[in-house]
């Protein structure tokens, strides 16, 4: 399965023009800690190295939830506390969230013959989100399961972010994604078409290799 649908989501990207790439959309989802000590420290020679605080079981977190693509950021949120990452809120809150960002650069179309990549977690396969999808005109573009080592927020965009955010505490989840906002606006554009042309090549790799995962 992992061969036949990076099989199609190549054959899909590839054969769109630059164009058709920017509607692309892939988004997912990674918790985020408020407070992150450096993981790195520098020490003098023969000086004993400073004592360095690693995160605990418990610390408050954040679940942030980005939709980005060939042209950076689409819109950015964090899961309200006490509110579930489930069908509802996907539907109720972040796709007319989305609609509402995307509006300002296609304000007549919105949404609309958008392509959306992200993984099968049940809430983003479920019944109520495809009707959902389906009622906004975005195209689903399927992604091969229990397969991070093909979904760009994998295996680029949480890792990047989360290095910029070592050494940087947060008061709540406002200023967190202000931070996180703030960083992806600032990455080049070239990046990004870097990230979406690994992107095709780690599919092509995955085809080739017999659906084996991606090694570096």
């Amino acid at each position: 399965m992992r061969v036949e649908l990076s099989g199609q989501l190549l054959r899909t990207l590839g054969g769109l023009s630059h164009r058709g790439l920017v509607d692309v959309i892939t988004a997912d989802e990674s918790w985020f800690l408020y407070d992150n000590p450096h993981t790195r420290m520098w020490a003098a020679e023969k000086e004993d190295v400073p004592h360095r605080e690693s995160p605990k079981i418990g610390s408050s977190k954040a679940m942030i939830t980005v939709f980005w693509g060939l042209r950076g950021l689409l819109y950015i949120e964090a899961l309200p506390k006490g509110v579930s990452y489930d069908s509802s809120y996907i539907c109720d809150t972040l796709l007319p969230n989305l609609e509402k960002e995307v509006r300002k650069t296609r304000p007549v179309l919105g949404l609309s013959g958008m392509r959306l990549n992200w993984d099968n977690a049940r809430p983003h396969a479920s019944i109520s989100t495809t009707q959902k999808l389906r009622d906004l005109k975005v195209h689903i573009l399927g992604h091969p399961p229990y397969s991070p080592d093909l979904a760009p927020s994998d295996f680029f965009l949480f890792g990047f972010l989360k290095n910029l955010a070592s050494g940087h505490c947060f008061s709540d989840r406002n200023e967190l994604v202000a931070f996180l906002e703030f960083q992806m606006r600032n990455i080049q554009k070239s990046t990004f078409e870097k990230v979406f042309n690994e992107w095709m090549g780690r599919l092509e790799w995955v085809v080739e290799h017999d659906g084996e995962y991606y090694i570096e």
